[in-house]
């Protein structure tokens, strides 16, 4: 940037009182920083894609109709095993495709997605 002494005197005396009238003065002088992420307590216990809640139910409905006779409650078991396959399969079909990176600053934004299908898809998920 030029040095003061360089600008003319009206031009200079033009720039001062434009920051005097727009309280330059009050401006930070740094951007303050986000304070960093704090660990969560407890750890999501949703999984990242239908994939893995497809194989996980596949695998406790096998199970439990494996041993059927050794298992307590191996009826309830395979019924939620399947339900499970069920829910993983159907949202393998809401499966949001490919989305538009928006950016901001930047910095690349995660907006909420916009179809029921997508929001739900964002609450079994955590992928």
């Amino acid at each position: 940037m030029a040095q003061s002494s360089d600008l003319p005197d009206d031009l200079r005396k033009q720039i001062e009182d434009a920051l005097a009238k727009g309280h330059a003065e009050r401006l930070p002088g740094e951007p303050r920083r986000a304070p960093p992420p704090r660990p969560s307590r407890l750890p999501d216990p949703r999984p990242r894609s239908p994939s893995q809640l497809l194989l996980v139910s596949a695998l406790v409905a096998l199970a439990a109709w494996v041993f059927h006779s050794t298992l307590p409650y191996s009826r309830e078991l395979l019924w939620l095993g399947l339900a499970g396959v069920a829910l993983a399969l159907v949202s393998l079909l809401l499966r949001p495709q490919g989305r538009a990176h928006h950016y901001w600053r930047g910095r690349p934004v995660d907006l909420p997605p916009e179809s029921w299908t997508g929001r739900l898809y964002r609450l079994l998920y955590r992928g």
